[in-house]
């Protein structure tokens, strides 16, 4: 795990990361993000493996653990709603086979892939995040 010495530089550079992986209608002029769905394809989210979506969500985790539990940053609870909204449009696209990720396989050969949640509470006026 890295020790992330500068929060703000460390914030500044994943939020440009992550918004540079974004197809462009994703990303308004204002920073923030259009949460409708366009029938994208998420080519360049949708990665398995070391290299694809979990890197995404390491490198939050990182951020996440050097809040050092003051997790009331509105930074890291838009990110965290906006990687929730990308997952769940590509939770719900169909697999390259033509099935929808969320339903069963009854191929046994097939390995199921889970998203395990958790939750984020920020002690600033109560709020919870929870994914």
């Amino acid at each position: 795990m890295p020790n992330i010495t500068n929060l703000n530089k460390y914030k500044a550079s994943w939020q440009s990361w992550w918004r540079g992986l974004q197809p462009e209608w994703h990303l308004l002029d204002d920073g923030t993000f259009l949460q409708q769905d366009m029938g994208e394809q998420w080519v360049n989210l949708r990665q398995g493996g070391p290299n694809g979506f979990f890197l995404i969500v390491l490198a939050f985790a990182w951020w996440v653990k050097a809040m050092d539990g003051k997790v009331d940053d509105l930074g890291l609870h838009n990110a965290l709603y906006d990687i929730t909204w990308v997952v769940g449009c590509m939770a719900d696209m169909p697999t390259p086979g033509g099935k929808h990720a969320q339903e069963d396989e009854l191929d046994s050969s097939v390995k199921k892939r889970y998203i395990l949640s958790f939750s984020i509470t920020s002690q600033a006026n109560g709020a919870n995040v929870i994914v």
